[in-house]
């Protein structure tokens, strides 16, 4: 996979942290996908929709800004 793929699926993953973003977790994410984090392992997109919705409920006003992205 290209850097520019790679950079196009974070751009993507970035955009579901949204109300709106949301509804496309399905065309981003497999349905293995998973999700290690703090908040522990999220599988699956059911999982990964419910976590955003809760945390866009709590920080509501909340937007995310990516300065740089850094290749691996």
């Amino acid at each position: 996979m290209t850097s520019t793929a790679h950079l196009n699926i974070m751009i993507r993953y970035n955009e579901l942290w949204s109300k709106d973003g949301l509804e496309k977790a399905a065309e981003v994410l497999s349905p293995d996908f998973i999700r290690y984090g703090t908040s522990g392992r999220l599988k699956g997109i059911t999982d990964f929709r419910r976590f955003v919705e809760g945390f866009l409920e709590s920080f509501p006003d909340i937007r995310f800004l990516v300065d740089d992205w850094m290749e691996c």
